[in-house]
């Protein structure tokens, strides 16, 4: 959650060129807009942005108030820019701190492609370390190293 003075705005940028259902929101200090880039079949609206669905009615954005959610999205709600992931262990939010703001997505290759990190082609591991999630909750590896810094693979804490 980031917590905000005053009114957020969303600003969306449709990228026919990326894959459907993915998403990258720049939350920046200095600006009272998240800019969000994403592909096809994103619902945008002006307090909410998601791929997802969840047990209530559509059109009220409330994936933000239930564990039952599949799919990821941002709400703005009393003055708070809530990410939510899906309700399993598996899908996760990204996010990296760059000089221009927070980045997240529900996208790596999104991620790296805006932010213009590169990970390291040389480092074997990655799949292992996305596997550590089978370690459970407080097992798993929350980090992954880019030129600009970690990506954190775990729940955002601002």
């Amino acid at each position: 959650m980031l917590k905000t003075e005053g009114t957020i705005q969303f600003s969306y940028q449709l990228i026919k060129q990326w894959p459907p259902l993915t998403w990258v929101a720049l939350c920046s200090e200095v600006d009272k807009t998240i800019s969000v880039r994403h592909g096809n079949q994103v619902e945008t609206h002006d307090e909410w942005f998601c791929e997802a669905v969840w047990p209530d009615n559509f059109e009220e954005g409330n994936f933000d108030l239930t564990d039952l959610v599949a799919g990821t999205g941002g709400r703005y709600r009393n003055n708070a820019i809530i990410f939510v992931s899906s309700g399993n262990t598996v899908d996760r939010i990204l996010s990296l701190q760059t000089d221009k703001g927070l980045l997240v997505s529900n996208s790596l290759a999104c991620l790296l492609a805006v932010s213009n990190a590169k990970i390291d082609i040389t480092y074997p591991d990655y799949y292992q370390d996305f596997a550590t999630i089978i370690h459970g909750l407080t097992g798993y590896k929350r980090t992954l190293a880019t030129s600009l810094g970690s990506v954190d693979i775990s729940e955002i804490d601002i």
